[in-house]
């Protein structure tokens, strides 16, 4: 009779508990549920400043991956005027380099799929005795090698003037180097406005105004 009591009671508790460990995975269930449909929600758009960051952003993540090597860096930003100004130090030497950018005041309307507005970056890139500069085009591909050998470059009611332009070394179409640099970035600081007349894939010819006023590089 004890030994038919004690089974029954066993039986009793075995039950009780799948039944609060079927409890327990219906509520882990809901919660999971309602945790994934909130992360669903969409977020607030972006205002016009954030967006402007954002690129800015994107922009010094691309000079932090540069030839130079070491590990990421966040150079301080210095606004002068429209440009902005930093330096990063090379581990290696102890060097200094020196960057300056500035975007374009045009804003690029190009097709599917680089739709929705593009902007310019120039960037020049003092270190030693060597300087360069370059476009960045924010969405969007410049025309290739075989198409664009030269750009067509107005410093303030100056003549127009042609650089010639060479292509990354990884073949990326979204940045091109002006050759000629010195000639290049001495007339920019002599001047407050520049006009910049350059070709991109399948888009044709876009001209792009910077306001180069106060640039000390």
């Amino acid at each position: 009779m004890n030994t038919s009591n004690s089974s029954k009671t066993n039986n009793w508790l075995k039950l009780t508990a799948a039944v609060m460990g079927l409890i327990a995975l219906i509520m882990i269930i809901q919660y999971v549920s309602a945790d994934s449909k909130s992360s669903d929600k969409p977020k607030k758009p972006m205002t016009a400043a954030e967006r402007e960051q954002y690129a800015m952003d994107s922009l010094a993540e691309l000079l932090r991956q540069d030839t130079m090597g070491g590990p990421p860096y966040i150079p301080p930003l210095d606004t002068n005027g429209k440009w902005s100004i930093w330096e990063r130090e090379d581990k290696m030497t102890s060097k200094m380099t020196k960057y300056a950018s500035l975007r374009c005041n045009t804003k690029l309307e190009f097709d599917f799929p680089y739709q929705g507005g593009a902007y310019i970056d120039l960037t020049v890139r003092k270190k030693k005795n060597e300087t360069e500069a370059w476009l960045e085009v924010t969405k969007g591909q410049f025309a290739g090698r075989y198409d664009m050998e030269t750009i067509l470059v107005r410093f303030d009611d100056h003549e127009p003037r042609k650089y010639g332009v060479i292509q990354s070394a990884d073949n990326s179409n979204d940045i091109i180097f002006i050759d000629n640099t010195v000639d290049f970035v001495k007339r920019m600081k002599a001047s407050k406005k520049m006009l910049i007349q350059v070709l991109f894939y399948k888009e044709g010819s876009r001209q792009l105004e910077f306001d180069t006023e106060g640039l000390s590089l």
